[in-house]
């Protein structure tokens, strides 16, 4: 009889591990091309063909100004030549010495012919630390709590933000994000930022839903078993831990993956998010 519990409780486990592979290994199958990189506030894209190669990360060298707020920031034909570069995805801390203040980033893309195509072009920001307003070619795009110049003025919220970017925006793109954050410790666009069609960039994220919700789904029935099977054996003490131990990995997993501003996202979360996350640390150390 316990051979068969453990039996069954081993295939349960490679069931699960054999579903969440297969979910991996699924994905969209493009050309395998090395994506360009953005220098000195440019990213080059002219030989890029989003169907053939795919999205495209919006990494490397923006253009940075800190501590400084203008209107004309946001325009596309803003001259932006004298400002730093700072390095995306990544913190403002290495560029400003200190990570609460605001600040602003600007890239211009250089499209290929094909985004002229009936497919609709979009942008994916995952992460931006902890409030902005995000602009194309001087058209507000979306905006993530309240960026301001001060404390006060400033709401943040962790709000991962995909958007279709205006037809008129297709040729030549410029891309400006007003950044404030005086709740964390650290500020910055940082995360997974990407540019594509709207049905790849899309598809993307649902895989990794469907992942992270299959590792949750484990990682929650995992804890409710272990505590099960502590209640009916009170001196195993060891499977209470492990249970705690998963229902830990969950909530961090959970967090991190911004389902509480994805589910309820007109809610100020930003507080109880982050002390659900951090709380993960010191308990997990015990």
């Amino acid at each position: 009889m316990i051979m068969k519990k453990i039996m069954l409780k081993r295939n349960s486990y490679y069931l699960a591990t054999l579903i969440f592979l297969l979910l991996v290994s699924c994905g969209q199958n493009f050309s395998g091309q090395q994506p360009p990189t953005a220098k000195d506030g440019v990213l080059d894209l002219s030989s890029w063909d989003f169907t053939q190669d795919g999205p495209v990360n919006l990494r490397g060298e923006w253009k940075f100004k800190w501590m400084e707020d203008k209107p004309e920031f946001a325009l596309p034909d803003f001259d932006d030549s004298k400002w730093e570069t700072i390095k995306v995805p990544g913190y403002w801390e290495h560029k400003t010495g200190k990570g609460q203040g605001f600040g602003w980033y600007r890239l211009k893309v250089e499209m290929p012919e094909s985004s002229l195509s009936n497919d609709i072009l979009s942008i994916y920001l995952k992460e931006i630390f902890t409030s902005s307003i995000i602009y194309v070619n001087g058209q507000k795009l979306a905006q993530t709590g309240d960026p301001g110049t001060l404390e006060q003025e400033t709401r943040p919220q962790m709000l991962p933000v995909l958007k279709k970017i205006p037809d008129n925006s297709i040729t030549n793109i410029s891309i400006a994000i007003k950044v404030a954050n005086f709740h964390y410790r650290q500020g910055g666009v940082f995360g997974n930022s990407r540019i594509g069609w709207l049905k790849n960039i899309y598809q993307e994220r649902w895989y990794q839903d469907i992942q992270d919700l299959i590792v949750l789904g484990i990682l929650l029935m995992m804890a409710l078993y272990h505590f099960l099977l502590y209640i009916g054996r009170r001196e195993e003490i060891g499977y209470f831990w492990f249970g705690l131990y998963c229902l830990l990995f969950f909530n961090r997993l959970f967090c991190t993956s911004f389902y509480f501003e994805r589910l309820w996202p007109d809610a100020d979360l930003f507080s109880l998010h982050l002390k659900l996350e951090y709380l993960t640390l010191p308990l997990g150390g015990v």
